[in-house]
Order: structure tokens, then sequence, then C-alpha cells
């Protein structure tokens, strides 16, 4: 059998219940519901830490942040603590990459250590005092990624920038365009050209904040609804900003579903649809007033859970699945499921699900998820286990925690 292709797509806080398919919020998805009613479908998947850097450590790693020193969002507060991804640290990119793929990667990076000779060229100051947008140069620190579109960190979704391939830090691109839609095109033209195997990461922003940056036609899909509508979840409770939001929040993922569909359209043009692994996820949820909150790195429900659904037609039958994927779990998968599960590194403690897809048969995979959020010298917030009915969770520091059963 021919080696397959590898699309992996990931959004930034998009929460699982966010997609038509599941049917828990009243969003519009109806590409991703179709793409969900042809694939494996992880009900239960969960982010083991919900915040932006950890969670790409954590994806290219397959280890946990106490391993692989990415304790925290990549910034220049954080670098000097050494949290960043090494160049010497082996990466899942890096063992596709050895093993005759070609590698592509589309979109927010976040995983390097902002400079300040370079803030100048990047996005600069923001109000906080930090850098957060950091230039990747090209070398060991992309680990493998021989195609290159992409940037640090930045939030503008109506005026990305980008540095292409080469680049040097000053030939940034700056893009007129919805990042989601600008990407989108970029990776279908990197399909289009593609004539041996190859394994294509695309790490969509949106619908991260700011929530009102993108194209205003995707409200035209909740016209007539008010926020009260939409904020159907029991446990959401008073909470000013997401009667603001939400409706931004939603019409945004509309949009993502519409450019994913292009996305599978390409492959289905170039007849390399069913010998192509496609997965759609995220790197955490967005709270959006439940619990009366906003946003993520909290153990709650939807800040944690992600959608996480796998496409391949040659070996995989579609299920939704309630066995407990997490974002460890990902690394030694998608090794798997390409034929090089010999690769996995033995550091590694993620499950590798490939044989679970293949037969259809859970009864050997994990029942719980582990979360372990530890900052430096012990300042760490909170680390857990949830399986599928509780979250267990010890906050606060090693000196001094607190334990809650939700």
């Amino acid at each position: 059998m021919a080696k397959p292709n590898l699309v992996y797509i990931f959004c930034d806080q998009f929460r699982r219940q966010a997609i038509g398919y599941m049917g828990e919020d009243p969003v519009i998805t109806p590409h991703l519901d179709q793409f969900a009613r042809e694939s494996v479908v992880f009900n239960q998947a969960v982010s083991n830490y919900p915040v932006c850097s950890p969670y790409r450590g954590i994806l290219l790693t397959g280890l946990y942040p106490h391993k692989n020193h990415i304790f925290t969002n990549c910034n220049s507060r954080s670098a000097p603590k050494g949290c960043y991804l090494r160049e010497d640290q082996l990466c899942l990119s890096d063992i596709l990459s050895e093993n005759g793929y070609e590698l592509g990667y589309i979109g927010k990076w976040h995983l390097d250590a902002p400079k300040e000779e370079h803030s100048d060229y990047t996005e600069g100051r923001r109000g906080d005092g930090l850098i957060w947008d950091a230039y990747t140069p090209p070398g060991k620190g992309r680990h493998g990624f021989n195609f290159w579109y992409s940037y640090g960190c930045a939030d503008n979704h109506m005026k990305p920038h980008y540095w292409v391939n080469d680049a040097k830090v000053e030939e940034r691109i700056d893009v007129e365009e919805w990042s989601v839609a600008h990407e989108t095109q970029v990776a279908i033209d990197y399909i289009e050209k593609q004539d041996k195997p190859f394994a294509l990461f695309v790490s969509f922003n949106p619908p991260h904040t700011d929530f009102n940056l993108f194209p205003q036609k995707y409200l035209d899909y909740y016209k007539g609804k008010e926020a009260e509508d939409l904020l159907v979840r029991p446990n959401v409770k008073d909470c000013p900003e997401a009667l603001e939001h939400v409706k931004n929040y939603f019409a945004a993922i509309t949009g993502i579903d519409e450019n994913f569909g292009k996305i599978m359209q390409a492959l289905k043009a170039k007849g390399i649809e069913d010998n192509t692994i496609v997965i759609f996820t995220s790197d955490h949820g967005e709270l959006m007033g439940s619990q009366g909150l906003m946003h993520k790195n909290i153990w709650y429900e939807e800040a944690v859970s992600v959608p996480f659904i796998v496409r391949w037609p040659e070996q995989f039958k579609h299920q939704d699945v309630d066995a407990q994927l997490s974002t460890i779990d990902i690394m030694p998968t998608l090794l798997g499921a390409v034929g090089l599960d010999n690769k996995i590194p033995q550091e590694c403690v993620g499950h590798n699900f490939t044989p679970n897809m293949c037969s259809g048969n859970y009864i050997d995979s994990p029942d719980s998820s582990l979360y372990f959020v530890d900052g430096p010298k012990g300042k760490g917030y909170g680390r857990g286990i949830r399986d599928k009915r509780y979250t267990f969770i010890l906050s606060g520091s090693r000196r001094q925690a607190t334990m809650h059963l939700i």
C-alpha cells in the first residue's frame, strides 16, 4: 500500500462542543459535520494543558511540559526561564522528515523565544509589555519542516503576517486578508504541487481572540439570533463578555468550517482524498460564559475539551468513540498511522490509538487523562486527572495546594 499523506489541521481556542455534529452548541458547520460522519470521532478528547504553547509542545515532542520545558506560553518573560522548543529536541516532524515525508507548516507556531533585536520586524511589544511574536529562522529550529509559511504569535486575524521559507526576519510579508482564508489557499497550493508523500500541518489562529476579527459575511448565518439563543449550555452564568462575543465566536467557526471544506475538496480534486489521513482538532477550548468565565487556562470541560476527528477511509471506519484521547497520545498515534510505530521514542508515554481505530476495539485504550501544569520553581497552578465522569484537580503551589472534584 502506498505511504499515506497526512493533513493535520488545528485551530486555536475551538471547543469540542462547537461542531454541529456534536449536538451541543447551535453552531453551523456543515463541512465538519459531513467530515465527522465519515470519520472516527473522539467524543472525550481533551487538551492536557489548555494553553497555546504547551499544547504545541506536547503535540510535537510527545512529552509533558515538565519534560519538554514548555510550561507556559512562549514570550519574552518566559523565554529566559527556558520556555521554548529546543533545537535538539526530537520532534514528530523530525521523525516524519527523516523517513521520507515532505513536511509543510502553515500558520501559528508559537514555540520560539522572542528576541528583542527582532521586535522591529515582529509584532513588537503588546500592551502587557511583553514580546509574543517570534521569528523562527531556517534550520534546526524548524524541526524538519521544509515548507514554512508561518509566524510566532500575532492575533490581528484580518492583517496577518508571515515568514516564508528562507525569508530573513526583515523580509516578512503582510497580508490584507482573513488569516484562515489566506492560509487555506496556501495549503491548497501546497497540496496541488506535491508528488510524493507529505505531511502538512495547518495551524489556524481563529477563533482565538480578538473575537470580532473575521469576515462579517459569516454573521449572516446567525441573523435573527440573540446571544441568549446561542448560549444554551446549562452551566452558563452571568457573563456580559459572553453575551457580547458568542455570535462572533460561532460566526468565525462557521468561516473555519467553510475553509476546511475547501481543503477537503482540494484533496478530492487531486485524487488523494482516500489515502490521506486528515485530522481536525484544536489546541484547547473556550469557556464562553460557562461557569461565568471566559477563555481557557482552567480545567473546566469547555476549556479542555477539543474536537479530534480522524478520517482515513482506506483503514478507519466511521465510529463515535468515548475513549480518552489526549494531546500526549497524538505523536505516537500519528507515527503509528503512517507505519512508523517502530520510530516512536521510548520516552513518549502516550497511547498509540492506530490499532484501535483500525479494529474499532478500544478496550485497551486509556481510561483517564492527566493534567500536569507546573511552572518553574514549583509555581504550578493545577495538576489533575480526568475520566469520563470526574475531573480531580490539585491546584496551587507545591507548598500549598487545594483539591477540587468537578
